[in-house]
């Protein structure tokens, strides 16, 4: 803006100089000459009278060159229009210049009326766009809160859903070793009599899947009361065992056992009779497919009548729970 304002100050100067120099220019010659002329006139006067305190008639008498009239008249008879182009063509420049200086006023104020008024219609635009884009960063900040509001929500479903697969997957494991597993039981179904010299049982796997019986044991008790019947329950064991056994699904494993309590003929006829109860008890200790420790104990009281009274051993709720226990 600057040199556009300097521009136009020159411009202004430069015509308002050329307008002056006309002004000054419009004196005609004939008015400057016919002032000379007089001055020469009365310098000439003034010589031909050498002592102007003198009578004029002791003055002698002065020729007048008949030149020197003849100058002056042709002094008021110049014709001004012989120099006169000089004044107009100043005038004519001067006009010029304003008449560019006012359409270059005129076109600049223009130019900076449309300027400004772009630059306020941008503004205008700025500012809605400044508010639109506010309403849109609002409408966002509120869009980001409910998806942030909905990601938690979903983070915390897909957290109960992971525990309640693993849950799911937990019990389907649990059910999967439950019903893939081996079990074994032990069974008494073959006649014994007290003065028998030893003792047939069974082991069988009743299970889906093959046991690794890993120890067993059997033995004899004594007892006038069932109720009282009291022995110790050895913990099963951990760690790593050796493998006796294979016991296979359905497939059951034939035991001998001598008794290891003295059975004289009087006691055993005590027992037949029901004055003392023979108890044979012990536990079976095997691993099934999943590698999975268990313990099956046994406790059973001999009757006579089983067995089509050849005699055997039974399961009787006067026994503890605990003595016939299996995992």
């Amino acid at each position: 803006m600057k040199p556009l304002k300097l521009s136009f100050l020159l411009i202004l100067i430069g015509s308002a100089l050329f307008l002056n120099g006309a002004g000054e220019s419009t004196e005609t010659p004939s008015t400057q000459q016919k002032q000379r002329a007089e001055t020469k006139t009365s310098a000439q006067q003034h010589d031909s009278n050498p002592n102007p305190f003198e009578s004029p008639i002791k003055q002698s008498p002065t020729k007048i060159a008949p030149e020197s009239s003849t100058y002056n008249i042709q002094n008021y008879n110049y014709n001004p229009q012989d120099g006169g182009n000089l004044p107009a063509w100043l005038q004519a420049i001067g006009t010029i210049g304003l008449l560019i200086f006012a359409w270059w006023q005129m076109w600049f104020m223009r130019r900076a009326t449309k300027a400004t008024e772009t630059a306020a219609n941008a503004a205008r635009d700025n500012a809605i766009a400044a508010k639109e884009s506010a309403e849109t960063s609002k409408t966002n900040v509120a869009i980001s809160k409910v998806l942030a509001d909905a990601t938690v929500q979903s983070a915390h479903a897909a957290q109960r859903a992971a525990e309640a697969a693993q849950k799911s997957a937990d019990v389907a494991d649990t059910s999967l070793k439950l019903l893939e597993r081996a079990q074994i039981i032990v069974l008494f179904h073959r006649p014994f009599r007290p003065t028998s010299p030893e003792l047939s049982y069974e082991i069988r796997n009743i299970g889906r899947t093959f046991a690794k019986v890993k120890d067993s044991d059997c033995g004899f008790g004594a007892a006038l009361d069932l109720r009282q019947l009291e022995y110790e329950i050895k913990p099963k064991p951990i760690g790593d065992l050796p493998t006796k056994m294979i016991a296979y699904p359905n497939i059951p494993i034939e035991m001998r056992n001598r008794p290891d309590i003295p059975l004289p003929p009087e006691r055993a006829e005590g027992i037949e009779a029901g004055k003392e109860f023979l108890i044979v008890r012990g536990y079976v200790i095997y691993d099934d497919v999943f590698d999975v420790r268990h313990i099956t104990r046994f406790c059973q009281v001999y009757r006579q009548a089983e067995n089509n009274r050849g005699g055997g051993f039974v399961i009787t709720q006067q026994i503890k729970p605990e003595y016939n226990e299996a995992d």
